[in-house]
């Protein structure tokens, strides 16, 4: 699960400077989509940064505060590299291209699929999954997937441009908690 040209040494001792205070706080200094890449001072490195990025935002404008509390200090401090995980096979970047269906089982979702052209997947260890928790168009969710949970695989995919790194998130029978 490595990426050529990617150091996760390097990439920890470079996090992303709008982690401000603490791995435990994350604020935006700045608004805007490419804020975090400024904020890099006049570093260039191939890293997951944009991905994890987005991971994080997702989580702090989607996520409960249990799942802040336990997720934003991993992403904040370089130990967790975070994606998101949105595409299926038909391609679709929408609430409709969405067919992953999270099978309820107690307090837990059980996952079992694929999504494609996951941005850094070879690197990631914490993906935010999208899926369907029913066959209603508004019944979808999102879930902070552990990349080492069982059940859980990711694959980098060659491509032409090595800047644009892309793999596989396979989930076979993935248990996601409801607060996940």
């Amino acid at each position: 699960k490595s990426m050529p040209n990617f150091s996760r040494t390097l990439f920890k001792s470079r996090r992303p400077m709008w982690v401000m205070s603490s791995p435990s706080t994350i604020t935006r200094p700045m608004s805007g989509f490419m804020s975090p890449i400024m904020c890099l001072r006049r570093t260039l490195f191939p890293s997951p940064l944009v991905s994890t990025t987005l991971a994080a935002a997702a989580i702090l404008d989607s996520g409960s505060e249990e799942q802040k509390a336990r997720w934003l200090p991993g992403l904040a401090d370089g130990t967790r590299i975070g994606t998101l995980a949105l595409l299926e096979a038909g391609d679709l970047l929408a609430p409709s291209g969405i067919a992953l269906l999270g099978k309820p089982d107690g307090d837990s979702f059980v996952l079992s699929g694929r999504k494609h052209f996951v941005a850094d997947a070879g690197a990631a260890n914490l993906f935010v999954v999208a899926f369907r928790t029913g066959a209603g168009a508004e019944d979808l969710a999102l879930a902070v997937v552990d990349g080492g949970a069982p059940g859980v695989s990711a694959k980098s995919q060659a491509t032409m441009d090595q800047t644009k790194r892309v793999g596989t998130l396979a989930l076979d029978s993935a248990r996601v908690p409801k607060s996940a």
